[in-house]
């Protein structure tokens, strides 16, 4: 099974960004991954790992995995549930990034 990542569009005005792609591309393959799944969805996941891997690096340094394993079964499609949230917009993802460095800098 392949899958695939498509990236946010060159210009934020050329449209929303599309979801990620899971499948063998009409081979009749199953998506692996929930239908709404997002660039920024998977951004969010990762960002979510350094701050377990702080938290637990002296107690259980390997603890990271298995939030990683948890979270990642739950982007699978047999295990999606509606969100109630909205999806993050391209300006979004963007602004929580310089959020993002800008409090790493403070530190």
């Amino acid at each position: 099974m392949q899958c695939g990542l498509v990236c946010p569009t060159p210009h934020a005005s050329a449209g929303p960004r599309t979801t990620l792609s899971s499948g063998g591309g009409g081979h009749g393959h199953e998506s692996a991954l929930r239908a709404d799944l997002t660039f920024a969805d998977v951004a969010l996941v990762l960002w979510s790992l350094g701050p377990v891997m702080d938290a637990t690096a002296t107690v259980a340094p390997e603890a990271w995995r298995r939030h990683l394993h948890l979270v990642l079964d739950g982007l699978r499609a047999q295990a999606a549930t509606p969100c109630a949230q909205s999806r993050l917009t391209d300006d979004d993802l963007h602004a929580a990034m310089r959020a993002l460095r800008e409090s790493q800098r403070r530190r």
